[in-house]
């Protein structure tokens, strides 16, 4: 206990004078005279005894008033942990994530964040140095204000689809200052995000003030995801959409209206009932047959939270693919009738090993390797390169292979090489059918397929360490086509070559979508959408036309990515320009080159915040002492932050309890006969 005025404990001397007062009675005694007193002797006594109790008790009033009334003079109290340090910086972060949306008991979340800082502002001399912080991170907010300039800056606060955690805010605050500092961060705490992080206790000069904000519940319902089922996305042909929604509330919503639309058109309509908690994946099929181009979006009806109503997405038809197959001494003639039969779906060109120019492997899709005996170290270098860049390779084994040669090229990039060679016939057993490549080709049971033969086949080492896929077994358990994802590209290793010595499988109904298939994926698709604060960059094949300028724009925005090459790709980084989900379009000068579909991220859609009690828990836990929670009830707000600077004052109780005994003082002499 610590005292303001501690020189007037001195007066604590006065409470003699109640002493005094007690043991000299300078009241005077009237005489009465009585003919008789033997009948008051017991009266006497009985007065007697009453009257000492009484005086103790005027007595321990007058002590005890005296007492408390110096203490209220004196004005005693509890100094705060933050007043042993000289704070002259004072750090207020406001969250203006689309969760701050959301209505309290006293309004809007974020406008009562903003009269929460405002009063802890008031509660601070003019002198101090003012910080603010809000989930943009803006270079404006980089410097210090003074009382009256912060207040302007808060008031322009807007909601954003970025999100921190609380380690994010410290992290951000001891980049602008080391000196001594109070941070009070104001928020909901979502479950999904405020702790997301570890908070990292390291900055003992710094005191940190939770002030957590109430929404009322809500029942929400979101979007999550989307994906394409449909491999290859061709004019005329069905395409299957699969959206993952989300029902975050303990309620079941009934009729949820579920809405497709594609390049301004609907397309598709569901109604969908969720149960309390549930995830559901629905499916939405239509067909393209107009543009290259398209801009999706599926959209609910929902309300109050709407941020995370609309998914966009964008996608483009698949154009030509390009593939080149390098032979050796001969060429292949299935493959040549196959890829050479639709000159508008497909680019085929092929080429003698010998006569390969490497400068050209970047132009193509598909690279089909077709029977080479001896790949040289260049072929090998280049090929490696090509996939690494997210190209697809077809490798098809030659009848005299060199196990040596190809086990050292295979094994160097981690897939499974050649080891021996089987002469025993077998038939194709199993096929991979919920693979893409085989989407769409077969229909009901495929138990009485004739399926093609192997007279001799190679077999795998099995010890590849990356991702793989068997799409075709033998009856013997050995793979006969393997497909395997080596860094951005695919290698499809096929176990025979393709010569009726070997197989029958060029001469299969399966040879054909199979290996066009093989074709179709191996075109990069363009990603469906891209993420708010997630995705720093994009990526895209499209040349800018005037000096590789490019511009990233819809109605509202319009930004000028920075491009970097990296492992041959262009890589534009739009550097968190993009706050407004939607669809934009990449284009140089006049001419669009793609459209790109960004949207909010879907985290801050569990409503669910965490618990004063939570809070607590976790600083108990983690032994962040230098962390208190600040109760934002408005009637006590100013008064609580006040505490947390000075302390726990104790004047006024002083004052009233001396006020008390007085009062007592009073009713014993006037109330009180004994």
């Amino acid at each position: 206990m610590n005292y303001q005025n501690p020189q007037l404990l001195l007066a604590l001397f006065a409470i003699a004078i109640p002493i005094i007062i007690h043991l000299f009675n300078f009241r005077k005694y009237k005489t009465v005279r009585f003919s008789s007193n033997r009948f008051l002797e017991e009266i006497v006594k009985k007065r007697k005894k009453h009257s000492q109790l009484k005086n103790l008790l005027i007595l321990l009033s007058r002590i005890l008033a005296v007492i408390f009334l110096v203490l209220a003079f004196a004005k005693p109290y509890i100094p705060s942990t933050t007043q042993n340090t000289q704070i002259k910086d004072v750090f207020i972060y406001i969250d203006n994530s689309f969760s701050m949306d959301a209505i309290g008991t006293e309004g809007r979340l974020i406008d009562v964040a903003k009269q929460k800082a405002e009063s802890i502002i008031n509660t601070y001399s003019a002198d101090y140095n003012f910080w603010l912080i809000t989930n943009d991170f803006k270079s404006l907010h980089s410097r210090a204000f003074n009382k009256k300039e912060i207040k302007v800056f808060i008031t322009d606060i807007q909601p954003t689809a970025l999100f921190k955690s609380i380690e994010d805010i410290i992290s951000r605050k001891q980049s602008l200052t080391n000196n001594a500092n109070h941070l009070y961060l104001i928020s909901d705490f979502q479950a999904s995000t405020a702790l997301s992080t570890y908070v990292n206790n390291t900055d003992s000069s710094a005191f940190y003030f939770f002030i957590p904000l109430a929404a009322q519940k809500t029942n929400n319902i979101s979007i999550d995801s989307i994906w394409m089922n449909t491999p290859v996305y061709m004019n005329g042909e069905q395409i299957e959409l699969s959206v993952v929604v989300q029902n975050h509330s303990n309620t079941l919503l009934k009729d949820i209206s579920t809405i497709l639309t594609i390049n301004n058109k609907q397309k598709s309509q569901q109604l969908l009932n969720m149960k309390a908690l549930e995830e559901k994946v629905i499916s939405f099929n239509f067909i393209c047959n107009e543009d290259e181009d398209y801009n999706g979006l599926v959209s609910i009806q929902n309300h109050p939270i709407t941020f995370d109503n609309d998914f966009y997405f964008s996608f483009v038809l698949n154009t030509q693919t390009k593939i080149l197959c390098i032979n050796d001494d001969k060429h292949n003639k299935y493959i040549d009738a196959l890829f050479n039969t639709d000159t508008n779906i497909h680019i085929y060109n092929k080429v003698a090993v010998h006569q390969l120019d490497f400068n050209q492997l970047e132009k193509y899709n598909l690279i089909i390797l077709n029977e080479i005996n001896n790949p040289s170290s260049g072929l090998i270098y280049n090929i490696n390169n090509f996939v690494d860049n997210g190209g697809s390779v077809m490798l098809i084994p030659p009848a005299n292979l060199d196990f040596e040669v190809y086990q050292d090229w295979l094994s160097s990039i981690s897939i499974d090489y050649y080891t021996a060679l089987d002469s025993n016939q077998y038939k194709l057993d199993k096929i991979e059918i919920k693979h893409p490549i085989f989407y769409q080709v077969f229909e009901g049971e495929i138990s009485h397929i004739n399926y093609p033969s192997t007279n001799t086949h190679y077999q795998f080492s099995n010890q590849n360490k990356i991702e793989r896929h068997t799409l075709f077994t033998l009856e013997n358990n050995d793979a006969f086509i393997n497909q395997y994802q080596y860094k951005k590209g695919i290698i499809y290793l096929f176990s025979t070559p393709l010569n009726d010595a070997f197989t029958d499988f060029s001469k299969h109904a399966l040879f054909v979508p199979t290996l066009l298939n093989m074709a179709n994926l191996s075109v990069g698709k363009q990603k469906l959408y891209y993420t708010i604060g997630k995705d720093k960059y994009i990526n895209t094949t499209k040349r800018a036309t005037t000096n590789n300028v490019y511009h990233l724009s819809n109605n509202t925005t319009n930004i000028i990515p920075s491009v970097r090459a990296f492992s041959g790709k262009r890589i534009l980084y739009i550097d968190n320009q993009i706050n407004e989900a939607g669809h934009y379009k990449l284009h140089s000068a006049e001419r669009t080159l793609q459209n790109i579909a960004f949207n909010y991220p879907y985290i801050e859609s569990n409503t669910k915040c965490l618990t004063t009690k939570e809070l607590a828990s976790y600083l108990k836990k983690h032994k962040l002492y230098n962390f208190s929670i600040i109760s934002a009830a408005t009637d006590t707000f100013e008064q609580n932050i006040e505490q947390q600077q000075k302390g726990t004052h104790y004047w006024k109780y002083a004052l009233l309890l001396a006020l008390i005994f007085l009062a007592t003082e009073i009713v014993l002499i006037k109330f009180i006969k004994p």
